[in-house]
């Protein structure tokens, strides 16, 4: 009998027709409970490498849980397909520094910032933030930061982690729209890590340094205004499967903010939906956000994944983001 992969299999799962004819409701609960198993089976994995959690687990997981001022969190409503497929380009999406072009079919996290079925990881680069891309975030800017390595980049890579390498981030709506951000003006450097995880999974750490404790809070400030004022949801995006069986996904977000951990802190999440017989399911895939700040430094912590739904609460229980969170923020 020819094996079949984990990809493959969800696939078949989306389109398997009973003799009773398709059931919508049905099929969307057995993707829903599949993405949901599979994540933890990928996490469990890569939780074996990952390190200085525990500690600070409980505390992690009380602040991330839900309940602290969630603003929009829709799941009727539309946006463009989020995807990881890295290739180069200025609009980056995920962290995914040596993947190779993702199967035809599985979701991936964050939104492009040029709306296309394949978005990819943009360029490491050392210029300032400036038009029209003021929202991407460099990976290695500035002097500053280039010999004080993050907490994490020297693990060593395995088959389930690759290594950490340079990866710059855009800010985006749900809508794949690059947000603005002229408050990056203040920047004095930047240092951006990201890796492949288990799986489809990914993650990114990333420190921001600002001239002063007043750019930096000006930046928080701008950056949780503009992520509230982006549409929850986007636009469908285009069709990722065949004529014959079309694969239409849409990207949803919300943002909340994260008391008790450190100054400004707050979470920005994106999640799939995918389109079923002219009904929208929850579909495996989806990124967490968890921005903080400490004086002049601003630090993100991002994990991506195939959580199944709004991952506020799902990521906290697997990789609790607070801890690494807290690593980054101790670089001040």
């Amino acid at each position: 009998m020819t094996p079949i992969d984990e990809n493959e299999l969800r696939d078949e799962l989306w389109f398997a027709e009973p003799a009773s004819g398709p059931d919508p409701d049905a099929l969307g609960a057995a993707v829903l409970s599949r993405g949901r198993a599979v994540r933890r089976r990928r996490v469990a994995l890569a939780s074996a490498a990952t390190v200085a959690v525990v500690a600070l687990a409980g505390v992690g997981i009380v602040n991330l849980l839900p309940g602290t001022g969630q603003t929009a969190v829709p799941a009727q409503t539309a946006p463009a397909s989020p995807s990881v497929d890295p290739t180069p380009g200025p609009t980056a999406v995920t962290p995914s520094p040596s993947a190779t072009s993702r199967p035809s079919g599985t979701p991936s996290p964050r939104p492009s910032a040029t709306p296309s079925g394949t978005p990819s990881p943009g360029p490491s680069t050392s210029e300032r933030p400036g038009a029209p891309h003021t929202g991407v975030i460099p990976a290695d800017f500035g002097t500053a930061l280039a010999d004080r390595p993050l907490p994490r980049e020297n693990e060593t890579g395995t088959d389930e982690l690759g290594p950490f390498e340079p990866q710059s981030l855009p800010i985006v709506c749900a809508s794949s729209t690059e947000i603005d951000l002229p408050s990056l003006g203040g920047l004095e450097a930047s240092r951006l890590r990201g890796r492949i995880e288990a799986g489809d999974a990914s993650a990114l750490d990333g420190v921001l340094l600002f001239r002063s404790e007043a750019e930096a809070m000006a930046f928080m400030a701008e950056l949780q205004q503009k992520i509230g004022a982006c549409a929850p949801v986007g636009e469908p995006g285009p069709n990722i499967g065949t004529p014959e069986d079309p694969i239409i996904e849409r990207t949803l977000m919300a943002s909340s903010t994260e008391p008790g951990l450190v100054a400004d802190t707050f979470t920005v999440r994106y999640w799939t939906e995918r389109e079923l017989d002219g009904t929208w399911h929850e579909a495996p895939g989806g990124t967490l956000d968890l921005w903080g700040r400490s004086g002049r430094l601003v630090a993100i912590h991002s994990t991506s994944g195939e959580y199944v739904g709004d991952p506020h609460e799902e990521a906290a229980a697997d990789l609790p983001p607070a801890q690494v969170l807290a690593d980054l923020l101790a670089m001040a």
